[in-house]
């Protein structure tokens, strides 16, 4: 598939999913249908955020910090569909390039140049400013490796289509709740780290002076309950779990580990 149309389907997937959490807050407001509303909003930060982001895409497939099984593998597949912020591969590439370039001029989401890139509107940006002006060339070869991911980032955009427009046939609500809407949720609770862990806000602190403008926040922790934890996270990239100090928590690594991935 054309790179380029990728890039495109991106950008509808993400808009459909920001414009499905404003019309679900509509309507649960509109309808009185508040328990929908919560319920979606836990789903989206369970599921989709801390596991289908934090942990699949994030600390499992961009930073292989853990191993698992064949079955959590293949289950771990299925799960990072949930974020809709692409497959595997693509979220790899573009996170890894933003470690190799964290606060600099190349950075694809960093706050210095653009709060909106910082807030998840780097997934609006199209083909040519992420390959041409962020020079956008880390490429996965060691996910390039496994056939299954191969296929998956190719029909990744196809998938969800598919999804969408058969969960609408069976069941709008459903779908607006649970499919679409979560993918908004995700991005919001993803520019937790984004932005609010590259700039300095109350309760911000460094436990280690590295060459960028990352800080922890337990406030965002708790918020988010995994990558609050975001200077240490650029120090030791490849830890599962992010605790450094006593004081700090990390939902995240304590499920990696009370399910014994590791």
């Amino acid at each position: 598939m054309n790179l380029k149309f990728k890039f495109f389907q991106q950008q509808i997937l993400t808009s459909l999913g920001i414009l499905s959490l404003i019309f679900s807050l509509w309507y649960s407001f509109y309808f009185d249908n508040f328990i929908l509303l919560v319920v979606s909003f836990f789903y989206s930060q369970i599921i989709v955020s801390l596991i289908g982001n934090q942990i699949v895409l994030h600390r499992y497939f961009s930073h292989r910090s853990f191993k698992v099984n064949k079955v959590f593998h293949n289950l771990f597949l299925i799960l990072s569909f949930t974020p809709g912020q692409g497959s595997p591969i693509a979220w790899a590439a573009a996170h890894r390039h933003h470690h190799k370039h964290s606060d600099t001029e190349l950075d694809n989401h960093s706050p210095k140049e653009s709060y909106f890139l910082a807030s998840g509107g780097w997934l609006l940006t199209g083909y040519d400013w992420v390959i041409n002006v962020k020079k956008l060339k880390t490429i996965p070869t060691d996910l390039l490796r496994d056939s299954a991911l191969v296929k998956l980032d190719k029909h990744y955009y196809t998938i969800w289509w598919i999804v969408i427009l058969s969960g609408l046939l069976i069941n709008y609500e459903f779908t607006l709740f649970f499919l679409i809407a979560p993918i908004g949720w995700s991005l919001l609770l993803s520019a937790f780290v984004t932005l609010g862990c590259h700039i300095k806000l109350p309760g911000s602190y460094r436990n280690f002076d590295i060459n960028d403008n990352t800080f922890n926040n337990l406030l965002v922790q708790f918020l988010i309950l995994g990558d609050g934890l975001h200077n240490n996270h650029h120090k030791f990239p490849n830890l599962y779990n992010l605790k450094i100090n006593h004081n700090e928590f990390d939902l995240a690594g304590t499920f990696i580990n009370y399910l014994k991935l590791k």
